[in-house]
C-alpha cells in the first residue's frame, strides 16, 4: 500500500510540476488543432481529437466548454484510468456562420490537480457562388472489413457553364478509391464517387478531398468523407505528433485493441530515429505502445507502422508530425 501511494504521489507530482508551463492537459492531446479549410456552407463537419492518459493516476474530465455555439464537442469517456483513452467528438455546424471562422475548445481535467487543455477547430465556408452540393459529404456509416461499398456526392453550378473540376486529391492512405463522372445540365455537374477498398484498415476514419476547380477566386471545394470499418482491431490509423523538435525526444502512443486478447507478434517501419520497448509476450485485449520519435531534420516527419498480431489481421499506423527547432 506504502509504494502504490507513493507511486500515485510522484505521478500527481509530476502533474503539478508541468503547470507552471504549457496546460499539461495538451500533451493528453494526439493533435490540438484540425483546419477543414474551404468547406460549402452549411456543411456539418466532424472531427475527433484522440486522447490518452499517459499519466500514473487516474484523471476525470470534469468540464467540457467551446467559445461559439456554432460548434458542439462531447468525450466518448469522463474517467481515464493510466493509459486508457477516449476521443473529443467536433461537430461544426456549417449552417451556423459564413466565411473563415475559428473556434477554441477547451477540455479540464482534475479533480485533485487541475489543468484545461485548449483546442482549435477552423472552417471557411465560402465556395463558388452558383456551386450546390447535394450533400454535406460522403458518407458510409459501419461496413465490415471486406464488404464492397460505394457512395457518392453530386457537385452542380447552375451559375457558370465553364466552370470545372480539373484535379481531385486525397491522401494516400485513405482506404477508398476516387472516381469524377460528368453529368448532364443544367449547369456544369459532376458525380464523385467513392469506393471502399477491400483491404482497407479497420475503424473510424475521416478524411478530407480537395477538389480543385478553374475558379481564381474559389480555387479549392473540401468534400469529407467518413465511415467506420467494421474489423477485429480497432486502433486510430493516424497519429498526430504535435511539438516536435529538432533533435529532441517526443512519445507517440498508440493503442490496438480488439473484441479479445490477442498477441502483437512484430512490428515494421521503424527507423533509426525511432525506440521502443520490446513487445509484450503475454495475450491482451488492448495493447498500448510508446514509440520515443527524435527528428533528425526539420520539416514534415512521416513514418508508417505495421503491427502484426496473431489475429490474422495488421494494424497500420500513420505517425505524422513537422520538426521544428
Amino acid at each position: 500500500m506504502t509504494r502504490c501511494l507513493l507511486t500515485l504521489s510522484i505521478a500527481l507530482a509530476s502533474l503539478e510540476s508541468l503547470q507552471a508551463q504549457e496546460p499539461w492537459a495538451n500533451r493528453m492531446f494526439q493533435g490540438v488543432t484540425h483546419n477543414f479549410g474551404n468547406v460549402p456552407p452549411g456543411a456539418q463537419l466532424h472531427h475527433s481529437f484522440k486522447l490518452v492518459n499517459i499519466w500514473k493516476a487516474p484523471l476525470d474530465i470534469t468540464e467540457v466548454r467551446v467559445s461559439c455555439g456554432c460548434v458542439t464537442a462531447t468525450v466518448t469517456k469522463n474517467r481515464l484510468l493510466p493509459g486508457e483513452s477516449a476521443e473529443l467528438k467536433i461537430l461544426m455546424n456549417g449552417k451556423a456562420f459564413t466565411g473563415s471562422k475559428s473556434v477554441d475548445i477547451f477540455v479540464t481535467v482534475g479533480p485533485q490537480y487541475i489543468s484545461t487543455a485548449r483546442l482549435t477547430v477552423s472552417a471557411n465556408a465560402a465556395q463558388a457562388e452558383g456551386v450546390a452540393m447535394n450533400s454535406s459529404g460522403i458518407q458510409f456509416g459501419t461496413v465490415s472489413k471486406g464488404q464492397p461499398a460505394t457512395q457518392s456526392i453530386e457537385i452542380r453550378n447552375l451559375a457558370d457553364a465553364n466552370w470545372q473540376v480539373t484535379e481531385i486529391l486525397k491522401t494516400q492512405t485513405a482506404p477508398f478509391e476516387l472516381a469524377v463522372e460528368n453529368l448532364p445540365g443544367p449547369g456544369r455537374a459532376y458525380r464523385l464517387t467513392a469506393r471502399l477498398k477491400t483491404d482497407s484498415y479497420s475503424g473510424e476514419f475521416r478524411e478530407e478531398v480537395t477538389l480543385k476547380t478553374n475558379d481564381v477566386l474559389n480555387p479549392t471545394l473540401k468534400v469529407q468523407v467518413s465511415g467506420k470499418i467494421k474489423g477485429t482491431l480497432t486502433y486510430d490509423r493516424n497519429v498526430r505528433l504535435a511539438g516536435l523538435r529538432l533533435g529532441a525526444d517526443s512519445v507517440a502512443t498508440i493503442v490496438i485493441s480488439a473484441d479479445r486478447p490477442f498477441k502483437m507478434t512484430a512490428i515494421n517501419g521503424l527507423t533509426a530515429d525511432m525506440k521502443m520497448q520490446p513487445l509484450p509476450l503475454e495475450a491482451r485485449q488492448a495493447h498500448i505502445l510508446s514509440v520515443q520519435v527524435n527528428p533528425q531534420a526539420l520539416g514534415d516527419f512521416r513514418r508508417v507502422l505495421t503491427v502484426q498480431t496473431d489475429l490474422n489481421e495488421s494494424a497500420t499506423i500513420n505517425l505524422e508530425g513537422t520538426a521544428k527547432q
